[in-house]
């Protein structure tokens, strides 16, 4: 158990090595470190707060702060683990999955919230909908991309200040109007798109 322990961290290591270089400052990239750990870690709750204190920080802000205010390029880390990701799981026999996961929400202000069908509730409810991309082979599986569901309502008219804050576009339905938009979704070796019956209706 030490030595695949020993293992999982030196890759680790590894692959925050590929992102190193996207953080300005030396401590955010030290944080972004530690904030991977604590992900994998036992801790109990991965929210702010409990990461916080894993880490070992006097206060949630540190994560906070890593997370909505420092400055790193998201789309590069995801491009750059993604690349490594596949490196280890290349199969000519790989596919791609797409899905969709509703996140329940209490307020109206999140960024594409609404009252909307949930997977993850099972019924319709306040809920922001997340469309997520697998890569899967017989090496494992990873997740390799996403997109956050934007409805209509928050496009139209009388909501064009959201619309401009979000500067984007909208489809018919929010899978195929997310799974379009993703990027990157080539051919790796002879990977098959799997799509959901509901998504080519």
């Amino acid at each position: 158990m030490e030595k695949r322990l020993s293992g999982w961290k030196r890759e680790l290591w590894r692959a925050h090595g590929l992102i190193a270089g996207l953080f300005a400052r030396s401590e955010i990239c030290a944080r972004s470190l530690s904030y991977l750990q604590g992900l994998l870690s036992n801790c109990e709750r991965k929210n702010g707060g409990q990461l916080a204190e894993w880490m070992g920080e006097g206060f949630p802000y540190a994560v906070q702060h890593l997370l909505n205010r420092a400055r790193w390029d998201a789309d590069q880390v995801r491009d750059r683990i993604r690349s490594y990701a596949l490196e280890e799981l290349s199969s000519a026999e790989a596919v791609l999955i797409v899905d969709e996961t509703g996140f329940l929400k209490k307020g109206s202000h999140s960024a594409g919230v609404k009252r909307q069908y949930s997977g993850t509730a099972g019924r319709i409810e306040n809920s922001q909908v997340g469309v997520f991309l697998c890569y899967g082979s017989d090496k494992g599986a990873t997740l390799v991309d996403h997109e956050l569901h934007i409805p209509q309502e928050w496009i139209a008219g009388r909501w064009s200040f959201k619309r401009d804050l979000l500067q984007m576009t909208h489809g018919n339905h929010k899978s195929v109007q997310v799974a379009c938009s993703l990027k990157h979704l080539v051919m790796i070796g002879k990977v098959v798109v799997l799509v959901q019956q509901q998504l080519v209706r």
